[in-house]
């Protein structure tokens, strides 16, 4: 298993208060939290700082990986966890408002989700064999 940590970046309303970020990144598997009470550092399989692309969050966390398993019979599963306005939602799914359109076109804000349907498709054509796809998304929100 592979756990990755992705830093969003501050929100225009806390920019506006001048709130501080009390997290940084300290190399690609490391971030500090400076807390009140002192630092403390926790080590990841992978730290994307605050201008990760959604491309390449698919491509450092191996999403392209998982969907060829998922190809070969194996089972996949994607998973984001966090507080309430951590970036979950965007990672996953990308821009609502690209999202609810009626003539939606692919584009650089696309989130996992969105991304693994297209690459799966694309290698599922290049395969000689009929698939059967099964796929589900769940959201939990307050507990």
């Amino acid at each position: 298993m592979s756990v990755a940590m992705r830093l969003r970046p501050m929100m225009p309303h806390e920019s506006s208060r001048n709130d501080n970020s009390i997290i940084s990144v300290a190399d690609p598997t490391h971030v500090h939290l400076n807390l009140k009470t002192g630092a403390k550092q926790y080590r990841f399989n992978a730290v994307l700082p605050e201008n990760t692309t959604q491309m390449e969050v698919f491509q450092k966390c191996g999403v392209n990986e998982l969907i060829d398993s998922a190809l070969e019979g194996y089972s996949a599963t994607i998973f984001a966890y966090g507080q309430t306005g951590s970036g979950k939602t965007f990672t996953m799914m990308g821009k609502e408002s690209t999202i609810a359109k009626d003539e939606w076109a692919p584009d650089q804000n696309d989130g996992l989700f969105l991304q693994s349907v297209r690459y799966m498709w694309e290698q599922m054509t290049l395969r000689n064999e009929q698939f059967y796809v099964k796929s589900s998304f769940l959201e939990i929100y307050n507990e």
